[in-house]
């Protein structure tokens, strides 16, 4: 039956404390840490390490690739083509984008479930705004991969919605914040749309509310999930160890109820954003050999101080650095490139053997022409064989890390490193590589090209 075959999901290392945030905001309280992605992440990146994280490397590629976020880098050019890119998929998987707000998220999920063969929907979201704010306090940025066909681990049972004009939350093009409407005003407004859905969806599957194993509430207006969770208490579940991840959040908190879920189990996930939707899931006897790990026992985790989180958002003016804002790639060339920028291939030549990093068609060992054969690195383990800091990159005091990485059968490169303590790097470090934003130049398209991270626990789930 239909429904969801796989989940995969990314959050960013780096954690920065609410209550240091809320103070260099001018105010006070705020407890716990949000999830922080680094000055190189963004929503694209977050998809993509989402894609590629699924389970045991099964990445066989779908029939269409589904992406949402609210925080597109593009609005006139789709980004779910980059992230098939770099998932290693071909130009015959179908990519569309489904972008502007938290709701597109369970749309893109829904549309998917509703199209034939399989669907990979990838949302991924950067939740920030003004210091102080709500998006900046209790926001968090994450990525999750959901692949949908006949081959599920949970069945879908009952689908339902209900939209609404409702003018809440809005963010006016180009601005950084989301304004919202009274959250009270808000809430009496959805309450009566989301116990429409949850009545419907319960009735389409034949069951009571009793009935259900696990509950799910999500919604960018907090005082609809706790009004929710006090209605539908014991069955729903606790709030979450991570919130306000936009259309990445029902994801995270799918992923986190299949990971506790066993077969035979219902799971009522509850959407309340520009209206409502409920969607009802049946776990499969498949689960037990598919199950995701839960994102909320992520450990593998860096602190962030708050004034460093701030310069990143570009909430704080900083200084811009000590060298030239780098050019804007060239589009013919990155095209021309697309197996080395996006997949990250070297090649081996098929005649002498000699691997080249970046792959070329002309063997420099024995000058034989278009007799090379790929090698994909993107999921290789690497190790550090050199490294330098440059203290002229950074517009900060942590300097940048380049390093020389082996690859293994010959091959080896010189890459930047990311997500990683300068102070910390050694001769032999294994390091995973990962997507990243290279760099951001004034009206040019953005860079995306590949770095290395240390490998940590959550890379061999």
């Amino acid at each position: 039956m239909r429904g969801i075959e796989q989940v995969s999901w990314y959050l960013p290392r780096y954690r920065v404390d609410i209550k240091q945030l809320a103070r260099l905001a001018g105010g006070t309280g705020g407890r716990g840490h949000r999830v922080a992605s680094n000055s190189d992440e963004d929503a694209v990146t977050l998809a993509v390490a989402a894609v590629r994280a699924a389970a045991g490397g099964e990445r066989r590629a779908p029939d269409r690739l589904y992406f949402s976020t609210t925080r597109p880098t593009y609005l006139d050019k789709g980004q779910a083509t980059i992230v098939a890119a770099a998932a290693g998929w071909g130009p015959d998987v179908r990519t569309y984008d489904f972008h502007g707000t938290v709701r597109s998220g369970i749309g893109a999920l829904v549309a998917g479930l509703e199209a034939p063969g399989r669907t990979t929907v990838a949302l991924a979201d950067q939740r920030y705004g003004p210091p102080g704010s709500t998006e900046d306090l209790a926001g968090a940025d994450a990525g999750v991969a959901i692949t949908v066909s006949d081959d599920a681990i949970a069945t879908i049972e009952a689908v339902a919605a209900q939209s609404s004009p409702l003018h809440d939350r809005w963010r006016p093009e180009g601005a950084l914040a989301t304004r919202a409407w009274d959250v009270r005003w808000s809430a009496d407004q959805l309450d009566p749309l989301v116990d429409e859905v949850v009545a419907s969806t319960l009735n389409d599957a034949g069951l009571t509310l009793d009935e259900v194993d696990h509950v799910a509430l999500v919604s960018p207006n907090p005082r609809v999930g706790a009004r929710l969770r006090k209605r539908m208490a014991p069955v729903a579940a606790p709030g979450s160890r991570i919130e306000g991840a936009g259309v990445a959040q029902p994801g995270l908190e799918l992923a986190h109820l299949l990971s506790i879920a066993e077969p035979g189990h219902t799971i009522l996930l509850v959407v309340a954003a520009d209206g409502a939707e409920a969607l009802l899931l049946r776990a499969s006897d498949a689960l037990p050999q598919r199950r995701p790990a839960s994102p909320y026992d992520a450990t593998a985790t860096l602190p962030m101080d708050a004034a460093a989180y701030y310069r990143l958002r570009g909430t704080l003016v900083q200084d811009s650095g000590r060298r030239p804002a780098p050019p804007a790639p060239a589009a013919p060339a990155a095209l021309r490139n697309r197996d080395w920028k996006f997949a990250l291939h070297a090649a081996s030549c098929d005649e002498c053997g000699a691997a080249a990093l970046p792959p070329r068609r002309v063997c420099f060992k024995c000058q034989a022409t278009d007799r090379m054969t790929p090698i994909a690195l993107a999921d290789r383990a690497a190790v550090v064989s050199a490294f330098t800091l440059d203290h002229l990159a950074s517009p900060d005091a942590t300097p940048a890390v380049a390093a020389v990485l082996d690859f293994g059968e010959g091959i080896s490169g010189r890459f930047a490193l990311t997500d990683v303590d300068p102070d910390t790097v050694r001769i032999g470090d294994r390091i995973a590589m990962s997507f990243r934003v290279v760099s951001d130049p004034p009206g040019g398209p953005r860079n995306y090209f590949w770095k290395g991270r240390p490998v940590v626990e959550e890379d061999e789930r």
